[in-house]
């Protein structure tokens, strides 16, 4: 049981009936910090359910194409690019930066291994596997003319596993393909500036190049 009795100086103080065998620090954990304990886990119990469900809805904009993932919940991000360079030699250097590992290109996030899953239509399709080869994802191009010998540039990338918090990988796996020698970055056939017009990134998914 709980009730209140005069301490040193009148002030009140909580003081608790133990069950016989229990020890005073045994019998504050389990009584007087019970209420608390059930609190805090009942909170983080509601952040989990919160941050699930953020998950589950938080889904690319319609916008944008992108390669699909099996996970419900999972990191992603979209972008559009201005090129100042015709579609042809963008699409082409992305191509030739994926195709060139290791020998004219390298994946400056970790080495990661990029591969090719499709360029024979209008679009580019590439995965990129961490170095662990625990964590796969897949990445879409599609590409615009925007006049003046520009190309407006989109780029979609999804985790392929559940996934919330990415340390900025589905951006970077996206932006090393594009950026420029302004950047130092690594070309291979092409260099041209890009600039960033729009960026959505998923709820946690880092941003940072």
């Amino acid at each position: 049981s709980l009730g209140e009795e005069e301490g040193p100086g009148g002030a009140e103080r909580l003081v608790v009936d133990e069950p016989r065998g229990k020890s005073p620090r045994t019998r504050k954990c389990c009584k007087v910090c019970c209420c608390c304990c059930c609190g805090c886990v009942s909170t983080l119990v509601l952040l989990v359910l919160i941050v699930l469900l953020i998950g589950v809805t938080d889904t690319p904009s319609d916008a944008y194409q992108c390669p699909g993932s099996p996970s419900a919940i999972r990191a992603h991000c979209t972008v559009q690019v201005i090129a100042e360079a015709p579609c042809a030699d963008v699409r082409s250097e992305l191509l030739a930066r994926v195709e060139g590992q290791w020998s004219s290109w390298y994946d400056p996030k970790w080495n990661g291994t990029y591969s090719v899953l499709s360029k024979d239509g209008p679009n580019l399709e590439f995965s990129r596997t961490t170095p662990s080869r625990r964590y796969t994802d897949k990445m879409l191009f599609a590409f615009q003319d925007a006049g003046s010998g520009h190309c407006t540039l989109s780029g979609c990338s999804e985790s392929q596993v559940p996934s919330m918090g990415d340390m900025n990988t589905n951006y970077c796996n996206l932006r090393v393909l594009y950026c420029s020698e302004e950047e130092d970055c690594r070309y291979v056939l092409h260099s041209f500036r890009a600039t960033e017009t729009d960026l959505d990134c998923s709820f946690l998914a880092g941003v940072d190049s």
